[in-house]
């Protein structure tokens, strides 16, 4: 007969608190291992989790700043986030719009296009009759000088 069989299924055991939390705190421990393996987290942060160590808050400590600070500039990084976000989205559609504008260009604006470039290219200070009227009205647009 083993130590086993001395007890049923429901039997009270005595257990000091000392003995219950040690006990507590392993099953918490295991626990936090298990759930850290499952998702698959890096084994410094499984570490930190088990041992309440964690050298990233001393970087935060040595900064001199408070909780409520720190609070405030995550707040303000997330909102210039969002900002970025919009201009970017912004940027994006503004990109689509060329693009088809430059699709629905007929062959002749893209031609006078082309001879304004090449003869600013040559170091014309005035560009084409072409490039400044697009044929319609007799106008000098004068270009920077290049450098």
């Amino acid at each position: 007969m083993g130590i086993a069989d001395a007890f049923g299924k429901e039997d009270r055991v005595e257990l000091k608190i000392s003995d219950f939390m040690k006990l507590s705190k392993n099953a918490l421990t295991a626990e936090i291992i298990m759930n850290g393996l499952h998702n698959r987290l890096p084994h410094n942060h499984i570490i930190a989790m088990v041992e309440g160590k964690n050298d990233a808050l001393a970087e935060y400590e040595e900064t001199g700043l408070t909780p409520d600070q720190i609070r405030e500039i995550d707040r303000l990084y997330a909102e210039k986030c969002k900002e970025l976000a919009e201009c970017w989205a912004e940027r994006d559609l503004l990109k689509r719009q060329l693009e088809e504008l430059e699709k629905e260009e007929s062959p002749e604006e893209k031609e006078t296009f082309e001879i304004a470039i090449i003869s600013d290219q040559e170091g014309s200070n005035v560009a084409s009759e072409e490039t400044a009227t697009q044929g319609e009205e007799e106008e000098k647009i004068e270009a920077p000088p290049i450098v």
